[in-house]
């Protein structure tokens, strides 16, 4: 699904070393936020969507440069995956 957004909050990028293989790992989150129709009588109302970038697309986003009010358009997937018998929503964004 492509969804065109505002971003509302960009968080600190963090970063490791795995315990397990050694390799580095880092992620951020954003927040963002666009108007629907759905609203009561009519109205529009604010939707906002908490993404986690991981690896490769931290690097993409600080390569475009994005901030806080800036526009971005991406292809989002919404999935589920199991960590040690838990399971987590998972969203994915494609820019």
């Amino acid at each position: 699904m492509q969804i065109t957004a505002t971003i509302k909050v960009v968080n600190d990028k963090q970063s490791g070393i795995s315990r397990t293989s050694g390799n580095e790992w880092k992620r951020q989150q954003i927040i963002l936020g666009w108007e629907d129709g759905f609203g009561t009588e009519g109205k529009t109302r604010e939707q906002l969507l908490m993404v986690t970038l991981y690896g490769r697309g931290v690097e993409r986003f600080e390569e475009l440069e994005m901030k806080v009010g800036d526009t971005i358009t991406g292809d989002i997937d919404f999935g589920t995956r199991n960590v040690n018998g838990r399971v987590y929503n998972e969203v994915t964004l494609f820019i």
